[in-house]
């Protein structure tokens, strides 16, 4: 062999650097050299997770934290050296509140909880109790979370509890998103036992079965003591200088059996025997444009939504009398603006100086697509006014901070597995060539850090082939 085998990682997001660090450290096990250099445009590594000290505060612009019942992102976290960096979340941080009818409602850890909680009418907590004597549907087809939802917990319930998750999740509209995209295991928990109450019954039996609990997530939330960015930092550093910033990618040609061509924006093209492009997918079908326009229009066809992230700090005092925990979402049909917010202070250590605590509102989303582009001042007076009615205060804040994170939502609409199921069909004809990132299969830090594993092996798999095939194939 010539030379080393390459591999290009456009993207140096969470997903991008994890794929890359997978692909280094699984590849020494390999004879052969491997050369790996993932590239991104912006001038820090990151992406959306970026960690920002600013008067004291510690404000993130994107993910708050991850659960730790995902065990893969904390192997690589200790694989990094950072579990004395491990920051779980405060035990009074489990206190997760509602917005409605002009008030804060904490949410139920247990089904007594629920029963004595105003979060419903007494009819609509009659109907989702009565889920367990809801038919499972017999068509299997694609199906919205609204329609879902409403389908077996009642309209009340779908436009209040999963309407509000969505929200705070997704920052999408529940008419329009996949419930087998968006949450899997609720329609896992259908098809295997016929209900969500039968699957959390299942599931006390038998801890392997499918299913969950929709009185609160599972796990901690759990967090960095500098943030969030300490994960994305400690990947870029890992990879040291295979890591190449303000570099942008124009597209990507296919060489046959030669592997593939990427084509930059300043500089000669690199020659790549394994692409990965883990951009967001409006950014990647730009770069497969000329070369599988099929596949760039499904990657377009996938939609984002735009989000602002207003930071707010009030003295204690003032709020001493609320509510203390996770923060609260707000459901579309109460009318308020912002999706909710969250209370960084309550639920990490050393977030905010002493004395003082910070709220993260988020505004925007999908119902709100314009609220991204109002400027500082009408974001935080939005803020401030959502934060009055739901909290009941009304003194000046002692810190602002706007942040916007434009298209940065991916939405799995109606028809999204089938989209991704396309894009794969189009891929295998391509060995080498790899699509990732959020945009396809799944939004969380956990999701992007579960799928980097396989998608490393799947590249050396194609490498290993190439690697065997006679010198011509791969000479640079």
């Amino acid at each position: 062999m010539s030379a080393p085998l390459r591999v290009v990682v456009v993207g140096a997001g969470i997903s991008g650097l994890s794929v890359a660090f997978e692909i280094v450290q699984r590849g020494e096990r390999f004879p052969w050299p491997l050369d790996v250099v993932c590239i991104d445009k912006a001038e820090r590594a990151g992406g959306h997770i970026r960690s920002e000290r600013a008067g004291g505060f510690l404000c993130e612009w994107g993910p708050t934290g991850f659960l730790d019942n995902a065990p893969t992102t904390l192997t690589l976290a200790r694989r990094l050296s950072l579990e004395r960096e491990l920051l779980p979340a405060r035990e009074e941080a489990r206190a997760r509140f509602l917005y409605r009818g002009g008030t804060l409602h904490r949410l139920p850890a247990s089904p007594a909880q629920f029963l004595r909680s105003g979060i419903l009418s007494l009819g609509g907590k009659a109907r989702l109790l009565a889920e367990a004597l809801v038919r499972k549907s017999a068509s299997g087809d694609d199906e919205s979370v609204h329609a879902f939802a409403t389908r077996r917990v009642g309209l009340e319930a779908a436009e209040t509890l999963i309407d509000a998750m969505v929200s705070g999740i997704w920052a999408g509209d529940t008419r329009q998103l996949s419930l087998k995209a968006v949450f899997p295991k609720m329609a896992e928990m259908e098809r295997v036992h016929g209900g969500l109450f039968r699957a959390m019954r299942a599931k006390q039996k038998d801890p392997e079965a499918p299913g969950g609990s929709p009185f609160g997530p599972g796990g901690t939330l759990t967090s960095f003591r500098s943030g969030m960015q300490a994960l994305p930092d400690a990947l870029a550093a890992a990879l040291g200088r295979r890591l190449r910033l303000r570099t942008r990618v124009n597209a990507v040609s296919d060489l046959g059996q030669r592997g593939f061509r990427v084509h930059l924006e300043e500089g000669a093209p690199l020659e790549a025997d394994a692409v990965v492009l883990t951009a967001p997918a409006f950014v990647s079908a730009a770069m497969l444009r000329e070369m599988d326009a099929r596949v760039a229009t499904v990657l377009e066809s996938i939609l984002y939504t735009s989000l602002a992230i207003v930071h707010l700090a009030f003295a204690r005092e003032t709020l001493d009398a609320g509510p203390v925990g996770f923060g609260f979402l707000a459901p579309r049909n109460q009318k308020m603006r912002s999706l909710g917010s969250l209370w960084p202070s309550d639920i990490f250590e050393d977030r905010a100086p002493a004395g003082l605590r910070l709220t993260t509102t988020m505004i925007g989303g999908a119902h709100d697509e314009g609220a991204v582009d109002l400027d500082d001042a009408a974001l935080a007076r939005i803020a401030h006014e959502d934060l009055r009615r739901a909290m009941g205060f009304v003194v000046a804040p002692r810190f602002e901070r706007v942040v916007r994170n434009a298209r940065a939502i991916p939405q799995y609409t109606l028809g999204h597995l089938d989209r991704v199921a396309e894009i794969e069909k189009a891929l295998a004809k391509r060995p080498g060539l790899e699509i990732a990132g959020n945009g396809l299969h799944g939004l969380s830090v956990n999701d992007c850090i579960e799928g980097a594993g396989p998608l490393a092996e799947r590249v050396l798999d194609v490498l290993d082939r190439r690697a065997a095939a006679p010198a011509s194939t791969h000479e640079r």
